[in-house]
């Protein structure tokens, strides 16, 4: 969540944004929010598929701000 919060102030940051971005962000970021909501702490196997997996794309999602 935190990588598309950067990624929608960057954009907003320019002096003319995207907003196609800027919503596409936004509907990235409720998408996650979610499968957030869908996992079970009593899940361990759950939990740590969306760590790695959330780990994996917010790092793809900060390359792109690089």
């Amino acid at each position: 969540m935190g990588a598309y919060s950067a990624v929608i102030a960057t954009e907003e940051a320019k002096t003319a944004p995207d907003e196609s971005v800027i919503e596409a962000t936004r509907a990235a970021q409720n998408r996650l929010a979610r499968e957030r909501e869908g996992l079970r702490s009593s899940d361990r196997e759950q939990i740590a598929a969306a760590r790695a997996r959330y780990a994996e794309l917010a790092r793809e999602v900060m390359a792109g701000l690089a």
